[in-house]
């Protein structure tokens, strides 16, 4: 691992970079002193880091695809480190200047800025936290595009999804730490939002990691079983439920743990199966000559998150007597998981087509709120918990359609 974040810092560091990032932080952050609003400094801190790990997730995203773009992936096939460390080496060696810049600013930081040495640690830890989910997500998807044959332009669509995995709840973070609430005295415990925030943010970045990994094993040709997903689905059910005490209107503590993890699960699963949509019917050979083992190895792991939430979201439904209103939202994430899934096994055409149609179904629906007179258009993009029995009208066919859409171009690789 260390002999390959050696390697990419010989690569993308330059005399340039080390001394006019500095130089840069500098002047940036002498404009801001006259700031004393703690949270201003925070938004602008979260923000500048969202944007430099917007440049390192692209690093990860393309660490393998430009070894094999410049013929030198075989002989790193060939050396002694095997997928594990190399794919930890690329993870923190390939964004290596982001991480340099990322130190520049928060040091730059603790000694001009108001926040409390505190607030710094927690925002430079949540930095970390969602830098390396964004990472590992472009890391694994970048790398399973490597075996797909994808082009660009569908890497540069799946790395702004990685990038936005782990920027979202930095821009959670910023938010809390700007707001005061964790760092007054006698606010924080043990238990606060903000707790509950590193804890999510931590398992979603083990997640990333563990997909890298997965990823890179199956660049060398090792095959493994889906059960992974499973295990990290369950496992950020019981971290959430440990933290999880007051959810006033919502669901328990304990159901609505197993929904949050479920929907992460099977969120994160879509999109690393992005990259690996060149593979996903390999499993289908197998099945067929009885070999059920090698059929299971090769199964996406998108497939399993999938009957989990299925039948977690029914049982759940069933518990609380909102049936109607869990198939809702199960048909509501099963139609945009399959409309992204089937537009990436159609090409570069088949994915803008799938993103236009989710573009229209969320902006015209909603946009049109206001013109169609008593019916609420915003059924057709979203869950109503109000309008369950509408809900369910309204988005079950159009997952039937999506579920249609992908079966067709999966089965036509």
């Amino acid at each position: 691992m260390w002999a390959e974040i050696q390697r990419c810092l010989w690569l993308h560091a330059s005399r340039s970079l080390v001394i006019g990032l500095p130089v840069l932080g500098v002047v940036l952050t002498l404009s801001l002193v006259a700031w004393s609003d703690s949270a201003g400094w925070a938004v602008w801190l979260g923000s500048a880091l969202a944007v430099i790990h917007l440049f390192g997730t692209r690093s990860a995203a393309d660490a393998v695809p430009a070894e094999l773009l410049h013929r030198t992936w075989d002989a790193q096939r060939l050396t002694k480190r095997g997928p594990t460390a190399l794919a930890l080496g690329k993870l923190l060696g390939a964004p290596i200047m982001s991480w340099y810049a990322s130190l520049v600013i928060l040091v730059l930081a603790a000694i001009w800025s108001p926040l409390p040495i505190a607030a710094l640690a927690h925002l430079a830890l949540m930095t970390v936290l969602c830098a390396v989910t964004g990472h590992g997500v472009a890391l694994a998807i970048g790398t399973g595009l490597t075996l797909s044959g994808a082009a660009t332009g569908q890497r540069a669509m799946v790395v702004g999804l990685a990038w936005l995995a782990g920027a979202a709840s930095g821009y959670f973070a910023t938010v809390l730490i700007g707001s005061g609430i964790v760092w007054e005295e006698g606010a924080a415990s043990p238990r606060s939002v903000s707790g509950l925030g590193l804890v999510t943010v931590g398992s979603a970045a083990l997640w990333a990691i563990a997909a890298a990994v997965l990823a890179m094993r199956r660049q060398f040709g090792f095959a493994d079983s889906p059960l992974a997903w499973g295990i990290a689905t369950l496992s950020l059910a019981v971290i959430l439920r440990l933290w999880l005490t007051d959810t006033s209107d919502l669901l328990p503590p304990t159901l609505l743990a197993i929904a949050v993890a479920l929907w992460a699960g099977f969120g994160l699963s879509v999109l690393v199966g992005l990259g690996t949509i060149g593979l996903a019917t390999q499993w289908i050979g197998p099945l067929r000559r009885g070999d059920w083992r090698r059929s299971w190895r090769h199964l996406p792991g998108w497939m399993l998150t999938s009957v989990l939430v299925i039948l977690g979201f029914i049982a759940i439904g069933v518990i609380q007597g909102s049936l109607v209103m869990m198939l809702s939202v199960l048909a509501w994430l099963l139609r945009d998981a399959a409309l992204l899934l089937g537009g990436a096994a159609a090409g570069r055409r088949g994915g803008l087509l799938a993103w236009l149609t989710l573009a229209l179904v969320y902006f015209l629906a909603i946009g049109l709120f206001d013109t169609l007179g008593g019916f609420d258009a915003r059924l057709l993009a979203l869950p109503d918990p109000e309008q369950p029995g509408a809900s369910l009208l309204c988005l079950a066919p159009q997952m039937l359609l999506a579920i249609g859409f992908a079966a067709r171009q999966l089965l036509r690789r």
